[in-house]
């Protein structure tokens, strides 16, 4: 039964750690910075659902370091989105993160114990399949653009046909000529698009490089304290006892990040 739940929350995971930036590209988010600490507030209150749901078992500062990685990384999803899209940013830093979660499971990194798998020959090649993939992903051509820009233009295009309207039905000359120049200045609003340079797309690759790295080392430091019950005695062996740990690791330092961008700005 245990693989069955296993692949379950597996398909759970897909569905909304792939829409969690969703809602984000709805609105003007900025640099994202203000936007991860709103993130961070929301996941800090699932957190503490589960803490008190599993009758709170207690706080474990070295989980928070996992949530400090988590949070270090996902400080860079906003600026890569902005830069190569919402959909090419997480193929990336997706392939970075499960190539650093199967070698800290399949090597033992960092402290953690090796898990050997069944069918090395398989496993080798599903860890190809991904790097592949993200090799592939990273030569998709995108053209990023904002959502609220998107609007803007859609009402700005709506704004000029109603301008071209009025023009033909305001017997006014004056107007006309008004309407007129109003035209011949939206026009060209259009060609902000592409506007991202090949510099920047690949500083957004390695970036997001960089931030799948961080996002593969966030269960790390719960792992650890798992796998060495004789360091850590008296600890839980079940991993959820230590989500909201976690969580809090990711909202203080979303929260220090915002202060110190705040005071910065």
């Amino acid at each position: 039964m245990g693989l069955e739940i296993g692949l379950a929350a597996c398909g759970v995971c897909l569905v909304f750690f792939g829409s969690m930036f969703v809602p984000v590209r709805s609105c003007d988010s900025g640099d994202g910075i203000f936007v991860q600490w709103l993130m961070s507030l929301a996941i800090l209150i699932v957190g503490f659902f589960t803490f008190w749901i599993q009758n709170f078992p207690g706080f474990y500062p070295l989980a928070m370091l996992g949530g400090a990685f988590w949070t270090i990384g996902n400080a860079t999803a906003i600026p890569i989105m902005h830069r190569i899209g919402m959909a090419m940013g997480m193929l990336i830093w997706n392939t970075a993160n499960c190539t650093m979660g199967w070698a800290g499971g399949r090597f033992g990194l960092f402290g953690m114990k090796a898990n050997i798998p069944a069918s090395p020959i398989l496993n080798y090649a599903g860890l190809a399949c991904v790097i592949i993939g993200g090799i592939l992903f990273s030569q998709v051509k995108s053209t990023p653009a904002e959502a609220n820009e998107q609007k803007k233009a859609k009402r700005h295009s709506e704004d000029i046909e109603n301008s071209a309207e009025k023009q033909a039905l305001n017997p006014n000359p004056g107007s006309d000529t008004d309407d007129a120049g109003d035209v011949q200045i939206a026009v060209p609003a259009k060609q902000k698009e592409n506007t991202v340079s090949e510099k920047e797309k690949i500083g957004a690759i390695l970036l997001s490089l960089l931030a799948g790295a961080f996002y593969g080392n966030t269960f790390v430091p719960v792992i650890y304290m798992t796998d060495h019950p004789e360091i850590f005695v008296g600890y839980p062996t079940d991993q959820l006892s230590y989500v909201f740990s976690h969580f809090f690791g990711i909202f203080l330092t979303a929260t220090v990040i915002f202060v110190f961008y705040a005071i910065f700005k």
